[in-house]
């Protein structure tokens, strides 16, 4: 998972009481997460909106890369800086110059 989503997504659980969240869509990103993990392969998530600012609360949308170097899933978990955040935009960078 992202820096940008991950913050997002904890931000939303620690303040679930006090914010419009539904719950349903926290359910629906951990039984895909649960899904993935089942399978062989390197996966990153990201949030769907490709430009998405984090700030907000998780409302639902997300997004799963399939890639085919584990080491950029290991860049993605150590990434304290965000520079893998909007990973559709950045993806489609590395993929334009591989």
């Amino acid at each position: 998972m992202t820096t940008g989503m991950t913050e997002q997504l904890s931000r939303t659980l620690f303040e679930y009481n006090s914010n419009d969240a539904d719950f349903e869509d926290v359910w629906n990103l951990a039984s895909v997460i649960e899904d993935v993990r089942r399978r062989d392969g390197n996966y990153i998530f990201d949030t769907a909106d490709q430009d998405d600012d984090y700030s907000g609360f998780f409302d639902g949308g997300f997004a799963v890369y399939e890639v085919e170097d584990d080491s950029l899933v290991n860049e993605v978990w150590q990434d304290e800086a965000g520079q893998y955040d909007n990973f559709g935009q950045v993806y489609d960078e590395l993929e334009a110059a591989s």
